[in-house]
C-alpha cells in the first residue's frame, strides 16, 4: 500500500491548510511514483546477482539509487508528519 494513502482521509476545515497538506501529500505520492521503476530494477538486479547474471558492482549501483529513492520518500513523509504535528486541528473522514 502506498504511504500517501495513509493520509487520504485527513481533512482540514481551513482551505489554505488543506491545500498545503495536499501539496505535501502529493510530494510523497510523487516520490513513490519515482521509486516504482527503480524498485523493479532493484528486484531484477537482486535476482540477477543471486543467479550470477550480474556482478555485485552492478547490484550496488541500482541499490544506491533505490536507497536514495527510499530516503526521498521518507523525507517527504516526514514533512507531512511534521505538518500534522504543527496543525492538529484536522479531522479524519
Amino acid at each position: 500500500m502506498p504511504l500517501y494513502s495513509d493520509y487520504e482521509r485527513i481533512r482540514y476545515d481551513d482551505p489554505s491548510l488543506q491545500a498545503e497538506f495536499q501539496r505535501l501529500v502529493q510530494e510523497v505520492a510523487a516520490a513513490e511514483r519515482a521509486r516504482a521503476p527503480i524498485q523493479e530494477q532493484h528486484r531484477r538486479a537482486e535476482s540477477d546477482m543471486d543467479t550470477g547474471v550480474a556482478s555485485e558492482s552492478d547490484f550496488r549501483s541500482v541499490d544506491r539509487q533505490y536507497i536514495q529513492a527510499n530516503n526521498t520518500i521518507a523525507a517527504a513523509k516526514k514533512k507531512v508528519d511534521e505538518f500534522l504535528g504543527r496543525f492538529k486541528n484536522f479531522r479524519v473522514d
